[in-house]
């Protein structure tokens, strides 16, 4: 606790890029993870700090699984969000018989995983600028692209990186980001 009290007192409002409330979401739901793998015996249980996604067979399992983890939050003083959703994943993109999971920066379906919008927008913005520099050298070009190459690689993007990415440093862009 003293730590902590330093910490939130090292400056004056909100002490940014200390990452306290991924710290408080773990240290509160350390328990709680417990409790769900263990106890309640849930075997698809995902947490990014207080983001939790629960995949069941039946709908009817995550109500009776949500109406379990508010009574377990509430004992402990802690409500959700208020945004929890019960829903089918879909196959793919294209099936119209449930939707994706968007979770951590990507949008998750059954056989298919795609980057969120808003990332995938953002890199090909940012490839489109790098694109029209007459003369930026390949490293540069690389520097400034391989964090989304990084969204890329690990979701359903190859046609999206050979459209996006200048032909002249395709090749070494993709084989040297691999390397990295």
């Amino acid at each position: 606790l003293a730590l902590l009290d330093t910490i939130i007192d090292s400056t004056d409002g909100v002490p940014i890029g200390n990452y306290l409330s991924q710290y408080f979401a773990n240290l509160m739901l350390a328990y709680f993870d417990h409790w769900i793998k263990e106890e309640k015996r849930v075997r698809n249980y995902f947490r990014y700090a207080d983001d939790m996604v629960f995949l069941a067979s039946t709908k009817e399992e995550l109500h009776i699984l949500l109406a379990d983890i508010k009574k377990y939050l509430a004992a402990l003083k802690l409500t959700l969000k208020g945004n929890e959703q019960i829903f089918p994943i879909a196959e793919n993109r294209a099936d119209k018989h449930g939707r994706g999971l968007d979770f951590v920066g990507f949008v998750f379906y059954h056989n298919q995983t795609l980057m969120r919008k808003s990332i995938k927008q953002n890199f090909c913005r940012m490839a489109a600028r790098l694109n029209k520099k007459l003369n930026i050298s390949a490293r540069d070009y690389k520097q400034k692209l391989c964090s989304w190459y990084g969204w890329a690689k690990v979701s359903n993007s190859k046609h999206l990186l050979k459209i996006i990415i200048k032909s002249q440093f395709y090749d070494t862009f993709v084989l040297r980001c691999k390397a990295v």
